[in-house]
């Protein structure tokens, strides 16, 4: 099948061009079940009363449906999904091509209190669907709920089906009514909050489950009866998985009753029951089954702290968090804090200052006001995401609040409990223990293993009541400090491991080490006074005050035998008060350029001097550092490697000190493009292909680039061909430059060229194809012109591969002849996605209403039409041959492009065949309104039909690039066309292909050096 499709692939592009793309699949497939009598009696547990479609198709609200279950479908259809029922009559199957409403072409089955049983194939099928990754919601009600007189009532039903043995779980013969708010508060079902709390459930005649976990190691409870033991028995909602599906059970059909429904029906609104939360756990029992919950989870606050640690009476104050998301990105955080007991809240804006969105730190945009000494300040931080993946049944997230406070000091005092004195040589260290602070201007001793007294007395002195003494032995290990030896070299490090001082210069046996100035560098030895040790001045002698914090003023040996216990070290706040640094402006020199590969990036920032700088460029580096020119202005570079392209990547400085971080970003933004050319090898190691029969292949050599004369303007087709070995990423964009001459000076009848992207499987290819339509604008010239393709390889499978092609075609009796096509010049190039993001929306076609003026085409001459309609809100194409089906849909004229942007079209496409080696081909098209250029898609069943179409839907995208000369009116817009070919008989003769949506946008480009 491979082959003869490749062969028919290849001859149907030659009269057509086509390309198209889509989005990410938003919506899953849903079935209710009608089969089993679900209307007997009183009963009407059904969304609609017309099957298997809901009638109408975009209902307003749960009343345009007539069912009990109305208002569940009519949320679920608010949330995307497609809904279906079977109908009466109908079997349940799983891998039958003849039922249009097949399991295998669902997500979900939801069986709502079935009056009969299932036959012995439907039972398999039931088992099978769930085994390989459906969804299965078992609804029952209490025993003798026989409402059609079969003897049999939907306990005994679902019984029948043994979920004992398959899913560990078994429907008892009780009729229990009440409230319960008896609940398993793990499970996801539960906790999520995505669709409101699911908290109570009202029975009124329902059912108990037995469950056994020896049989399904994975059932749990959802519900227990109210004051029942949370285990086996008393259950009125359980789940398990089986396989790779999911269940889940609940015992009783009333809290699905929205009260409407057939006349006469005695229903109940037990849906919208205010003292229950009914609709939430429907919801969320639905989005648990598709998997859903998994999609997004809440953003999670791993810290949240304030800087100052201990703020004074005079200290603003910075918060931070760090903020991880594992599903999506977050896409905005803020600080609430309130003063006092006052219940008015304050919040403040957040920043990423450093990491990405799926993980970073972020800090206030603005501080806390200090506030009057004994103050209880209080806050919670709250992120947000964007609710990634794009499944409209899952809302953004927002992370749970966990509440914070500190108390505002009266006294300028820096907490310095938990900090650590290194050593090394000698290898030792210290622990400061809790309640250590410190005042500006004040001492801290560490004596080795003398009390404070014995200190004072060898040392000769008497030391201020405010200076704090600590005995090192007396701590935690008691572990003596310091242990000076000789080449002993000391580090002040804070409670985040952050060196807040030193490392020292070495300090020898017999020697004291007395610091010159607070603020001069530790490591520098004229920043030290070296002497003998008895000239050692503990708790005296600090220089001039600089702010540089908290540093080692002072460390030394003690002379005579046996003093050793009298070693200390002496630490001092050089302060005014405990500050974080002040950034006053951040910039950098690119102006605006694209920076490529080799190229310097200077980044400078003003500030607070003294302090550690460094500044991050978004994800492309961080923590770069900066060096102080002179006081307060850094200065830091960084160099533009190979392989990195990055659209407007923020600049962010980063000023450091004892008491903090400041951040600030630059007020531009920096895109660096230093490639990653792919090699496609020279041209001279290109082939060319040239077919035979039905085609006259053109003359093909290579003269300074690759060359290929037409001879005939009727019917000439052949194409150079690069080596298909470049290793596809699927994250990427691929971006193919040709560049094309000829020796045709009439552009008006240069012939048809396409530069083509092609696959090593066959499955997926893209082509921008130039026409000489009119007067040819688009078509190549004798000095040349330079192309641009887009490719994104989307679904290709893992080890697939790419090449590039150059493709003549001359079957214009008005083109000239003998013609000659030379490509000069072609380059590849991998880009991140990234490069991509700045999309704005032109046009969204849904179908929701009617074709919106799409209108069909067809050739019946040459080949056979499809059958063409609007149904169920999509553009429908349905082959009536496997060997000769040509037809499509085409939009209106109304989407206008620009010169020098890009344009992409993202469509949905889906189909009712479940086996992908025998969907039709589908092509999908962007075109000028003239011809002249198109991007087109081309999607082949080869293989096992990867990249085809499924009955869930696949998205797929395509690329227009206008050149600036072939945009002129009346040619200034583009059109979208949707293609169903069919010309393998090892495709379904019936196959249909159905646009769900499409999206054509316009991108700035990225900026290439």
């Amino acid at each position: 099948m491979g082959r003869y499709r490749a062969i028919i692939g290849c001859v149907t592009m030659l009269l057509l061009f086509s390309l198209c793309a889509a989005q990410p699949v938003i919506a899953a497939m849903i079935l209710f079940d009608n089969s089993k009598n679900e209307q007997a009696a009183n009963a009407d547990w059904v969304i609609d009363n017309n099957f298997p479609t809901p009638q109408p198709l975009q209902p307003t609200g749960p009343n345009s449906w007539l069912g009990a279950l109305s208002s569940w479908g009519y949320e679920l259809y608010l949330l995307g999904h497609t809904l279906k029922t079977l109908p009466p009559t109908s079997d349940i199957t799983y891998g039958s091509p003849s039922n249009p409403q097949d399991l295998t072409l669902f997500d979900l089955f939801l069986v709502p209190e079935p009056q009969n049983l299932f036959t012995a194939s439907e039972k398999q099928a039931l088992l099978d669907f769930v085994e390989n990754g459906g969804g299965l919601f078992i609804i029952g009600n209490h025993r003798g709920s026989d409402r059609d007189n079969d003897g049999f009532d939907s306990t005994q039903v679902w019984n029948d089906l043994n979920i004992k043995d398959y899913f560990g779980m078994q429907f008892s013969s009780t009729s229990i009514s009440g409230i319960t708010s008896n609940r398993n508060t793990q499970h996801p079902l539960i906790s999520t909050t995505t669709y409101g709390p699911v908290t109570t459930l009202s029975l009124h005649a329902g059912n108990t489950l037995t469950l056994f976990p020896t049989l399904n190691s994975s059932v749990e409870g959802l519900f227990w009866l109210s004051g029942s033991l949370q285990g086996t028995t008393n259950v009125v909602a359980a789940a398990c998985t089986y396989g790779l599906g999911r269940v889940v059970c609940i015992t009783d059909s009333s809290p699905m009753d929205d009260g409407t429904g057939a006349p006469g029906d005695s229903l109940y609104p037990n849906w919208g029951d205010t003292q229950a939360t009914h609709a939430a756990f429907f919801l969320s029992a639905t989005a648990y089954l598709l998997g859903l919950e998994e999609q997004n989870t809440a953003p999670t606050i791993s810290l949240g702290n304030h800087h100052p640690e201990q703020p004074t009476y005079f200290n603003p104050v910075i918060l931070h968090a760090q903020i991880t998301d594992t599903t999506g990105e977050v896409v905005s955080a803020s600080a609430v804090y309130k003063i006092g007991t006052n219940d008015q809240f304050t919040t403040l804006a957040m920043e990423l200052i450093s990491g990405t969105t799926k993980d970073g730190l972020w800090k206030t945009t603005a501080a806390i006001p200090p506030q009057t000494s004994d103050t209880l300040v209080s806050y919670y931080i709250m992120a947000s995401d964007d609710g990634t993946p794009p499944l409209s049944a899952v809302a953004p997230s927002r992370a749970p609040a966990t509440l914070y406070s500190y108390v505002v000091s009266g006294e300028d005092t820096l907490d310095v409990s938990g900090w650590k004195i290194e050593q090394q040589n000698s290898t030792a260290s210290l622990v400061l223990p809790p309640g250590t602070s410190l005042r500006p201007k004040r001492y801290l001793l560490i004596g080795r293993n003398s009390d404070r007294e014995a200190f004072e007395a060898f040392w000769g002195v008497t030391l201020d009541p405010a200076i704090q003494y600590i005995r090192s032995t007396n701590l935690s290990g008691g572990q003596e400090f310091p242990t000076i030896n000789g080449d002993e070299i000391y580090t002040l490090k804070n409670t985040d491991d952050f060196s807040v001082d030193g490392p020292t210069i070495a300090l020898q046996s017999g020697q004291t080490a007395q610091r010159v100035n607070p603020g001069d560098s530790a490591s520098q030895t004229t920043s030290w006074l070296v002497t003998s040790a008895s000239e050692a001045s503990p708790g005296a002698g600090a220089g001039t005050t600089s702010n540089a914090g908290v540093v080692i003023n002072e460390f030394s040996d003690a002379l005579g035998s046996g003093n050793y216990i009298y070693e200390f070290i002496e630490l001092y706040y050089d302060a005014v008060a405990p500050f974080p640094p002040q950034i006053t402006s951040v910039n950098e020199n690119s102006n605006g350029r694209t920076l490529i590969q080799n190229d310097v990036l200077t980044v400078t920032l003003q500030g607070d001097a003294g302090s550690t700088a460094s500044f991050d460029i978004s994800t492309v580096a961080q923590e770069l550092p900066m060096s102080e020119s002179s006081p307060g202005s850094y200065t830091g570079s960084f160099l533009a490697p190979p392989g990195i392209r990055v659209v407007n990547a923020l600049v962010l400085g980063r000023l450091e000190n004892a008491f903090g971080t400041t951040v600030r970003y630059a007020p531009t933004t920096v895109s660096i493009d230093s490639g990653e050319s792919i090699s496609i090898g020279s041209l001279e190691s290109w082939s060319f292909s040239g077919t035979t029969s039905p085609f006259r292949p053109p003359e093909a050599v290579f003269n300074q680039g690759l060359q290929l004369t037409a001879l005939s303007n009727t019917d000439t087709f052949g194409y150079w061909l690069s080596a298909v070995d470049t290793p596809v990423i699927n994250q990427s964009i691929y971006r193919a430059t040709f560049h094309v001459s000829t020796d045709v000076t009439d552009s008006g009848r240069v012939p048809q060229i396409r530069l083509r992207f092609v696959s090593s499987s066959g499955m997926l290819s893209f082509a921008t194809v130039v026409e000489s339509t009119g007067a040819g604008d688009a078509s190549p010239t004798p000095v040349g012109q330079q192309y641009e393709v887009y490719f994104s390889p989307g679904c290709l499978p893992e080890g697939e591969t790419l090449g590039l092609a150059f493709d003549l075609l001359n079957f214009n009796p008005f083109d000239a002849t003998p013609a000659t096509m030379q490509l000069d010049a072609a380059e590849l190039v991998r880009l991140s996605r990234t490069a991509f993001d700045n999309a704005t929306v032109l046009k969204q076609y849904t179908f929701d209403t009617d074709e919106e003026g799409w209108l069909f085409t067809a050739i019946p001459s040459f080949f056979t039409p499809p059958e063409a309609a609007r149904r169920d809100g999509k553009l429908e194409l349905q082959a009536t041959d496997s060997t000769n089906t040509f037809g499509y849909w085409v939009s209106p004229v109304e989407v206008a492009l620009t010169p020098g942007y890009i344009y992409r079209a993202l469509a949905t496409v889906s189909t009712e065949i479940s086996d992908q080696s025998r969907v039709a081909d589908l092509r999908l098209r962007l075109m000028t309104e003239n011809n002249q250029l198109a991007g087109a898609l081309s999607v082949h069943s080869a293989g096992s039909g990867d990249c085809s179409p499924t009955p869930q839907g696949v998205a797929y995208e395509l690329y227009l690039v206008p050149l600036p000369d072939s945009i002129s009116a009346p040619f200034n817009h583009c059109v979208a066309a949707f293609d169903l070919l069919n010309f393998d008989p090892d495709d379904d003769a019936t196959a249909n292909l159905l646009l769900d949506s499409m999206v054509i946008e316009e991108l700035v480009p990225p900026q290439f050096p």
